[in-house]
């Protein structure tokens, strides 16, 4: 289990606009005072909002990853095509648990 911060991530520009927030959602706390964590900051250039969308989506592809390796199964039940799939989502979740030396 890697241990990101769970998702989901939500992206909001900061009221200057120089950077944005990557934000969990908005959780009550047992004393009710409602709370947030601040996941990530992306600095301001002409990519930040394409970049922050990208990035508070990233639990939800790491999801959406895993579920693709639990569906093709085994390498030797492999159909035609699914060996490369497999190996690049392999690649992609090693990547994103930081096991990659690349």
């Amino acid at each position: 289990m890697s241990k990101f911060t769970p998702g989901p991530w939500e992206f909001e520009p900061t009221e200057n606009n120089r950077t944005g927030d990557i934000f969990t959602p908005w959780e009550k706390r047992n004393d009710g005072v409602r709370q947030r964590s601040s996941v990530a900051r992306v600095f301001m250039s002409s990519q930040t909002n394409a970049n922050g969308n990208l990035i508070a989506a990233a639990p939800d592809m790491y999801e959406a990853l895993e579920l693709v390796i639990s569906y093709l199964g085994l390498p030797e039940d492999f159909l035609e095509g699914e060996e490369i799939l497999y190996f690049t989502v392999t690649k992609a979740l090693i990547k994103a648990r930081g096991e990659s030396h690349d």
